[in-house]
């Protein structure tokens, strides 16, 4: 497991099937995230919308090649 701080300004993408991002489209931004209180493992982000999401009810974090 990698500990990597969500960035202000990553993508959070969303997909139709779960786990599976040959077929991703961006819904929204990181405007800002904090570690959860309760588990500090978690991290608790607000993410701004970038499209119409009305019909999600789901999203994940997803960190592309936090090395570069």
């Amino acid at each position: 497991m990698r500990k990597i701080k969500p960035q202000i300004g990553n993508n959070v993408y969303i997909n139709e099937v779960p786990g599976l991002l040959d077929v991703a489209m961006v819904a929204g931004r990181v405007s800002q995230c904090k570690r959860n209180e309760k588990n500090p493992m978690l991290w608790d982000a607000t993410v701004k919308p970038v499209c119409d999401i009305q019909s999600l009810n789901a999203v994940a974090i997803i960190i592309m090649n936090p090395e570069h």
